[in-house]
């Protein structure tokens, strides 16, 4: 069971932060530091806020080691993908040589790079680029009179 020590001056603040803070998430670990505060433990925490124990444990463990401060801080993790290290390269590369599919882009890329990535991820990747874009093709009628038009 972790024992943490909230100071007078910190208790006073999780309590008017845990019902009045603008994030939800901080709200959160406020409830869950006063909940501390007052004596119970972490899987007792968990149950009457309806969190993982997990959840509770990292969020005493964040006030243990950082203060206050761990507990603002909101480190969201956004995946990236390994391309976006060359996408200077893929850019060139496909303005100098345009592909005329996203199979063609694909196997463009692949040999660039060394790497192999779906086609989802390549169209994905593709459209986060602005100079870089599909183009919508047309079909032109069979017996299109040309002079009429």
């Amino acid at each position: 069971m972790i024992r943490i020590d909230i100071s007078p001056e910190d208790l006073a603040i999780i309590n008017r932060e845990r019902f009045y803070h603008p994030q939800p998430h901080i709200m959160v670990r406020m409830h869950v530091l006063a909940l501390h505060a007052k004596g119970e433990n972490a899987t007792r925490i968990a149950e009457l806020l309806g969190l993982n124990r997990k959840t509770a444990q990292s969020c005493l463990h964040s006030y243990e080691k950082h203060g206050l401060d761990g507990i603002y801080r909101y480190e969201k993790h956004v995946p990236t993908s390994e391309l976006e290290g060359f996408s200077e390269l893929i850019e060139d590369e496909l303005a100098k040589n345009p592909p005329k599919s996203l199979n063609e882009a694909s196997a463009n890329i692949e040999k660039l790079t060394g790497i192999k990535r779906s086609l989802t991820q390549v169209r994905k990747f593709l459209k986060k680029r602005k100079e870089i874009r599909c183009l919508k093709t047309g079909s032109i009628p069979c017996k299109a009179d040309i002079v009429a038009q």
